[in-house]
């Protein structure tokens, strides 16, 4: 696999507008029910212009909050037809990378859900796009600007914990079944739903209860797993904090139920990853039920979930989805102390997004960091996949030796989903 940068270049960037301070964004949404419907609410001070569901249940319900949206079912039709000036997206995981590269080229901002896709190779065009179109990206994981997580990058950045051992981050997630089998038999397809839009650039396959809603993530083909799904909240303050970039060992243990159709119902990936400017980091994910040792937390009962630093001073341990650090009773050497608590008011994650498109400037979590982070969750999945231990070269972008391993790097789109024609090419 070859770089992606190199394809955008000679490619004119899409014009887009410019907005007064005090002028509201005119924004489309795709994807309105659930963690979609969510996004709009966060958004409602801006002008709903466009609302994109593929099942009219979710798309009334929102039509009916905001009646003077124009409703879509296609988000193609959507992107091409509407007057926006930014787009949001919430869609299923293998619907992101297009959508994301159809907004962007009409020169339209971007938030994007995470993962930002479901493989690898469309994280990078993505990423590369971003860069090249220069409108702003904003990363869906919201706890990042959570006043916990923050506190953590703060913790990690600054090295008061002496040399970091190595990093565990367990969930318990899947909240969804993982390792079924794909679904048989004929279901009729239900009239709120358009199942051919649902489906969008994936291959063709009959329509089934389970996969909509929330199922699709129990299936390779549309989601990407506990790992791709909670790793991306978990692992998010661990890759900012220690500027973790790509991972150059993966190893996986799972429950054995896995399958190309769906992922294991719990697996322990291992990974080694590369820091700026520092020595690599052990970094282990668990998920399932499963979790690291009362030894290695170094307490009674280890929680459900959440973050372990094990450093050179001390065990620091935060909860998911924000929460605040500390350090584990009794793990301090020489009664070290966490420096103090400064921290500036946090931004609301969907605010930095508007605000940084009103003043042309940056996101903490643009494209360019979601491809970083969303890589190692989907790099961390083909592992799961796979098995063995698995060695990345990051420049070459491919697996050294298994070319199975790489193989899964990229999926097809099917006919009529391309991508669009900016230069804008798979890598």
């Amino acid at each position: 696999m070859g770089g992606s940068a190199a394809l955008f270049a000679g490619s004119a960037a899409p014009v887009t507008k410019a907005n007064s301070p005090n002028e509201r964004l005119r924004l489309g949404f795709v994807g309105v029910g659930n963690q979609g419907f969510s996004n709009l609410s966060l958004c409602e001070n801006e002008e709903v212009a466009a609302l994109c569901d593929v099942d009219a249940r979710y798309l009334g319900e929102a039509q009916s909050r905001f009646p003077k949206a124009a409703g879509f079912r296609d988000f193609r039709e959507m992107l091409s037809s509407a007057d926006l000036d930014g787009v949001v997206i919430s869609s299923p995981d293998h619907t992101h990378a297009l959508a994301s590269l159809l907004a962007m080229e009409q020169g339209l901002h971007v938030y994007c859900e995470k993962p930002l896709s479901n493989n690898y190779a469309d994280c990078q065009t993505m990423a590369a796009a971003a860069a090249t179109t220069k409108v702003v990206t904003q990363f869906g994981v919201q706890h990042h600007a959570k006043r916990g997580y923050r506190r953590l990058r703060q913790i990690l950045q600054s090295g008061e914990l002496g040399k970091i051992a190595e990093v565990h981050a367990w969930s318990t997630a899947p909240f969804w079944p993982q390792g079924v089998t794909r679904p048989i038999g004929e279901f009729p397809v239900p009239a709120w739903l358009d199942w051919n839009l649902w489906l969008s650039g994936a291959p063709v396959r009959p329509y089934a209860p389970g996969y909509h809603p929330m199922q699709w993530r129990g299936h390779w083909a549309f989601g990407s797993g506990a790992l791709g799904d909670n790793g991306c909240h978990l692992l998010d303050p661990v890759v900012s904090g220690l500027s973790l970039t790509a991972p150059t060992a993966i190893s996986a243990q799972t429950s054995g139920d896995g399958s190309n159709e769906s992922p294991p119902s719990w697996s322990v990936v291992k990974f080694q990853v590369a820091r700026e400017n520092a020595a690599p980091v052990r970094l282990t994910w668990y998920d399932g039920g499963q979790k690291p040792s009362v030894e290695t937390v170094g307490v009674a009962r280890v929680p459900d979930d959440g973050i372990l630093i094990v450093a050179e001073q001390a065990k620091v341990y935060a909860s998911k989805f924000g929460g605040m650090p500390q350090i584990v009773p009794g793990t301090a050497v020489d009664g070290f102390q966490l420096s103090p608590l400064r921290l500036e008011d946090p931004q609301n994650h969907h605010q930095q997004w508007l605000s940084a498109i009103r003043s042309h400037g940056e996101t903490d979590t643009s494209f360019a960091y979601g491809a970083r982070l969303s890589s190692l969750c989907l790099l961390g999945n083909i592992a799961v996949r796979v098995g063995g231990e698995l060695s990345w070269n990051e420049s070459k972008q491919e697996f050294e030796g298994s070319p199975e391993a790489t193989a899964f790097c990229t999926v097809a789109q099917r006919d009529g989903w391309q991508f669009p024609i900016l230069d804008i090419k798979r890598p």
